[in-house]
C-alpha cells in the first residue's frame, strides 16, 4: 500500500505504454514533475515486466488487465488507488465513421448507452476476462 495517491508516486519510477490512454492520463494528472522518472514502453506487458524486474516502481495500466497479469504471474499487486477516470471514457472503443455521418454516430452512441444501461458490456467484459484467464492469456 505504498502508492495511495498521486502524491505518493513523487519518488517512483513510473512506466506506461507509449501513445496509450494511460500516457494521456499520466500527463494530465501526474506529469513528469510529479514522479522521480517517467518511462514509456511499446506494450503494457513490457511495463509489467519492468515493474516485476525492478526497472520501474509503478505501471499505469487498466485495472482489469493489471489484476489478470498479477494473478497469473505473482509478485505484483494492484493498489486501491486509481487515477481519476473521465466518465466519458468508459472503456468502450468504437471505430467511428467518417466526419459528417452524425446520424450514424448518434445510433452507435444510443446502442452503446443501451448496452451499458442493460449491463451487457460489463457482463461481456467479465465473461471474457474469465475466459482469457482460463486460457492463460493476460
Amino acid at each position: 500500500d505504498k502508492y495511495t495517491s498521486i502524491e505518493s508516486v513523487k519518488d517512483a519510477v513510473v512506466i506506461t505504454q507509449s501513445g496509450s490512454v494511460q500516457e494521456s492520463m499520466f500527463n494530465d494528472q501526474i506529469g513528469k514533475d510529479g514522479c522521480k522518472e517517467f518511462k514509456l514502453v511499446s506494450s503494457m506487458t513490457d511495463g509489467y515486466l519492468a515493474v516485476a524486474e525492478g526497472k520501474a516502481d509503478v505501471c499505469i495500466t487498466a485495472l482489469s488487465a493489471a489484476d489478470l497479469y498479477a494473478e497469473a504471474n505473482g509478485g505484483l499487486a494492484t493498489p486501491d488507488f486509481q487515477l481519476e477516470i473521465d466518465p466519458n471514457m468508459n472503456g468502450t472503443v468504437v471505430a467511428m465513421p467518417k466526419e459528417g455521418s452524425d446520424a450514424l454516430c448518434e445510433v452507435v452512441n444510443e446502442v452503446i448507452d443501451e448496452l451499458n444501461a442493460a449491463g451487457k458490456i460489463a457482463e461481456w467484459e467479465e465473461y471474457y476476462k474469465a475466459y482469457a484467464k482460463e486460457l492463460g492469456i493476460e
